[in-house]
């Protein structure tokens, strides 16, 4: 069985290219016929050929370096990134300050072309504060990750049980796993709670 990335990458050279499916190949946990097919699994629905987020992309910005910018904010950095902070911040009584996440910020910088913007090593950021030690403005890269494969272990696949059997998709990889239990349970409490 190929690996995850290795079916988004399929996907994406199948399909009619463009920077929004490569993201979505990039930052995505299933690939598209795979959203589908739990898609319907789930609701019962018959498959509609569409990606559930098809009409999310048509806006777009034209300018490449826009269109990832664009695609980062509004998935990556609101849908993971930022929520994760709160959640794990709050979870040990903490208020996350995140001074660079503001709209007056970010209406000033996106009318900043993306030569400028984009420069490597926060060029723009770095002259905008001044003199800071090079401690501050450079410091050693550090990742943004949680070890939840470590933490799961295999109760993961445990959890998912015979359910996982029945599933039209496989999910192998523990972030896979992760996202068919939290769907089912939203999903499951949902359809419950409607009348």
């Amino acid at each position: 069985a190929r690996s995850s990335r290795g079916r988004r990458l399929g996907a994406l050279l199948q399909g009619p290219g463009g920077l929004a499916e490569s993201y979505r190949a990039y930052r995505g946990v299933f690939a598209p016929d795979e959203v589908q097919r739990l898609v319907a699994y789930f609701t019962g629905l018959p498959l509609s050929g569409r990606s559930p987020d098809a009409d999310d992309v048509l806006d777009l910005p034209a300018d490449p370096a826009d269109c990832v910018s664009y695609l980062e904010l509004t998935r990556y950095m609101r849908n993971q990134l930022l929520r994760d902070s709160d959640v794990m911040s709050m979870a040990h009584g903490l208020e996350l300050r995140l001074p660079l996440v503001d709209q007056r910020l970010f209406d000033t910088v996106a009318r900043i072309p993306p030569s400028l913007r984009l420069q490597p090593g926060k060029r723009l950021l770095v002259d905008a504060v001044g003199d800071l030690p090079e401690s501050v403005t450079d410091p050693a890269k550090r990742g943004f990750a949680f070890p939840f494969q470590a933490w799961f272990g295999q109760s993961l696949g445990a959890r998912l049980g015979a359910d996982a059997g029945r599933l039209p998709v496989q999910p192998v990889e523990w972030y896979q796993q992760w996202a068919i239990l939290v769907f089912t349970h939203w999903f499951r409490a949902c359809r419950h709670a409607v009348p």
